[in-house]
């Protein structure tokens, strides 16, 4: 795998102001060794693009997108 640490971006896109879940995943990946980017509720599809394509040298993305009906 190499020297360097594995980097994740985490973010709530849209509305959601609910941040206990993502906190939970961000701790687990600190404790796995990896460095985690918490961007914060409420960011745009723009604000997460532009944060991959800024801090990650090859970025990839995964959704979850949860909404109540």
């Amino acid at each position: 795998m190499g020297d360097h640490q594995q980097r994740v971006i985490l973010a709530k896109l849209g509305l959601d102001g609910h941040d206990r879940g993502i906190k939970v995943v961000a701790r687990i990946l600190r404790d796995a060794g990896m460095e985690v980017i918490y961007l914060g509720l409420r960011q745009t599809t723009a604000s997460i693009v532009a944060a991959a394509e800024r801090k990650m040298q090859t970025p990839s993305v995964s959704l979850c997108i949860m909404q109540a009906i």
